[in-house]
């Protein structure tokens, strides 16, 4: 086993700790200072802004034990499904537990190209194994569009196989790309395009947020993201924007992921338009929420969720969820 496993480990609630191995799949890595990152709606459905959780690591030796550190949220980016944890100094029952959480840090700061070998490491769902498990794939773009942010999109042949592991589980798990002879961060799972029966990645793919574009919403993490060049061996990829049917895929899954009024909540909580808000803006309800619903279509998460889904609504109405929100709110605006 190599060490970037060994900073790769699953975010459990408090409850799952008692269950483990039981319970939903989430992945988490220490990036140091003390910090954890995940993708944001791992951590936004078990707590949110007030998540108090723990982050399982595996042993290093045979005569070890798992590590349940305490960690609590720090701060969030939705647009980039980012969520950055630290050590919660409160509960920490053990002594030392930064230094060795610090120890397996994962060193950040990558840009792979096109075809480049990569790996992804996390808690895929069918997997047996207590221990987190790497997968390798291929980049198929560096450098695409979803929205106003990008993602590399990764071709993974143990999720497109006839027997195919399922990417649920992977989602906060870090994308290592080897530079100068180590592997280094590249990006964090955050979703794949679901298969027709929404029990897979549709074509093995995985997609995966940049960590370099954390630079700019994550101040801890800049002095260890400095500005990368690309290597003079690889010619720039273009920026292209996500094909049609990409972007109809990943819509369906957005769709399916939401979550109803909570899921919006969170949006206008980045937003500042949350309705706990509205009572000091001297706004009633009809007028907040158009003015919120104008906000979010017209705000940068990804490039207008809302909007995003909005637009899918007419041909996937699926999500009950989402359906039962739209018929409530949409009509407002």
């Amino acid at each position: 086993m190599s060490t970037v496993e060994w900073g790769v480990g699953r975010l459990l609630t408090p409850a799952e700790r008692a269950t483990w191995p039981d319970g939903v799949l989430r992945s988490a890595f220490a990036v140091g200072g003390g910090r954890v990152l995940t993708a944001w709606h791992c951590v936004r459905d078990i707590g949110g802004t007030d998540a108090r959780i723990w982050v399982r690591l595996q042993p290093q030796a045979s005569d070890q034990r798992f590590l349940d550190v305490p960690v609590r949220y720090l701060r969030h980016h939705a647009a980039l499904d980012a969520a950055l944890l630290v050590l919660d100094e409160t509960r920490a029952a053990e002594p030392g537990l930064r230094a060795r959480l610090d120890r397996v840090a994962l060193p950040l700061g990558a840009e792979p190209p096109a075809y480049a070998p990569v790996r992804v490491v996390g808690f895929p769902e069918l997997d047996p194994s207590l221990h987190a498990v790497a997968m390798t794939g291929t980049v198929e773009s560096g450098d695409q569009l979803v929205g106003s942010h990008r993602v590399i999109r990764v071709f993974v042949a143990a999720l497109g196989a006839r027997f195919a592991e399922k990417p649920a589980g992977m989602s906060g798990g870090p994308l290592m790309w080897q530079v100068d002879g180590a592997e280094r961060v590249a990006g964090y799972v955050t979703a794949y395009p679901s298969t027709a029966d929404r029990k897979g990645a549709l074509g093995g793919a995985v997609l995966c947020r940049h960590v370099s574009d954390l630079r700019a919403v994550f101040p801890e993490l800049a002095a260890s993201l400095p500005a990368l060049a690309t290597p003079a061996a690889e010619k720039p990829m273009p920026r292209t924007r996500m094909s049609k049917p990409d972007e109809i895929t990943f819509r369906d899954a957005a769709i399916d992921a939401f979550r109803g009024e909570r899921d919006l909540e969170l949006m206008l909580s980045d937003l500042g338009l949350h309705r706990k808000d509205w009572p000091d803006r001297g706004l009633g309800p009809v007028e907040a929420w158009d003015r919120a619903l104008h906000a979010l279509a017209d705000s940068a998460v990804d490039g207008g969720q809302l909007a995003l889904l909005r637009r899918a609504l007419d041909a996937r109405p699926r999500n009950p969820g989402f359906r039962e929100l739209a018929a409530r709110y949409f009509e407002l605006v």
